[in-house]
């Protein structure tokens, strides 16, 4: 019997002993998958740091790119401007002297400063026709741009009637095509005109008589538009400045700090060297030619090198 008992303890030993091993085994199982699920994960973590420091210098490289874009935009908006100005001044100090009151005028108006240039530009080539100073075409624009934001035209609208504003002060006469476009785009210079009219106010109706009738004169126009300043000065400051006009002027000294920058104009000289230089290797014309003019000068270098050793070797 005890042998009996012996045996049946010596088989549940054995059973435990059995389900012990099988579960010691599935531990070590479970853990080696735990380890390789872990360095899985490592690797997978680490390729998504990876991944991201890629993407990382990707978006600083496409951000770098797209300011060196705006600064060159910026550069060459500025050049632009000094164009527009030189074009319509004989001197160095009545350059200096517009382009000055160009930006303090885009500044107080909030309005892109190569617009107020361009407004300048096409006022000038006209009403110097008439005898107006750079100090009184300043002023006209001043007037018309502050009537204009007054009156709530937009850009488009201001620089449109600019352009017929221009044709009717170089033509003497202010005839019905101009007249009705600035209507359209700029009734308030219309309505200041009307009520500073040389003798005394008169009304629009009266000043569109005028122009039926040929007397509407761009001398005595301009010399109307020049005397309402004043009430033009008055009735922009009442209205309230907007966020649109601050970004506008913050864009304005930007324009200006890069245009004057020494740095980035030699930067700019250098890339429309390069770039130029491009064009003619791409262009499969021109890129003979200059293949052409690279052996000529590579040609000549050779001689001189060979006529300095003739040289040298007589000495």
């Amino acid at each position: 019997m005890a042998k009996g008992l012996a045996g049946e303890i010596w088989a549940s030993l054995r059973l435990r002993t059995g389900f012990y091993t099988q579960g010691a085994a599935t531990v070590q199982r479970t853990n080696r998958q735990m380890n390789q699920s872990m360095a899985s994960t490592a690797t997978a973590t680490g390729q998504v740091v990876t991944n991201l420091k890629l993407l990382n210098n990707a978006f600083a490289g496409i951000a770098l790119g797209s300011i060196a874009v705006k600064i060159a935009q910026t550069s060459d908006a500025y050049t632009m401007l000094e164009s527009r100005i030189r074009a319509t001044t004989d001197s160095m100090a009545a350059f200096n002297f517009v382009t000055n009151a160009v930006f303090d005028m885009a500044n107080k108006t909030g309005l892109a400063v190569d617009n107020t240039a361009f407004m300048f530009q096409r006022l000038s080539a006209s009403s110097k026709d008439i005898g107006a100073t750079n100090g009184q075409i300043l002023q006209m624009v001043d007037t018309v741009q502050k009537l204009g934001i007054v009156g709530g035209s937009t850009t488009a609208e201001l620089q449109g009637a600019t352009v017929q504003l221009a044709q009717a002060m170089g033509s003497g006469i202010i005839r019905a095509q101009e007249y009705n476009s600035i209507m359209d785009g700029l009734r308030p210079v219309l309505d200041a005109v009307a009520s500073h009219w040389e003798g005394g106010a008169i009304s629009l109706g009266k000043l569109r008589q005028l122009m039926l009738d040929g007397e509407l004169a761009t001398i005595a126009f301009g010399e109307a538009l020049l005397r309402s300043g004043q009430d033009a000065d008055v009735a922009f400051g009442k209205i309230a400045d907007t966020s649109t006009r601050a970004i506008t002027r913050l864009n304005n000294a930007w324009t200006r700090f890069i245009g004057l920058n020494a740095t980035v104009k030699e930067s700019m000289e250098g890339l429309i060297f390069l770039f130029n230089h491009m064009a003619d290797a791409s262009d499969p014309v021109r890129s003979k030619k200059f293949a052409d003019d690279q052996r000529e000068v590579g040609l000549l270098t050779f001689k001189y090198r060979q006529l300095a050793d003739a040289k040298e070797a007589l000495k």
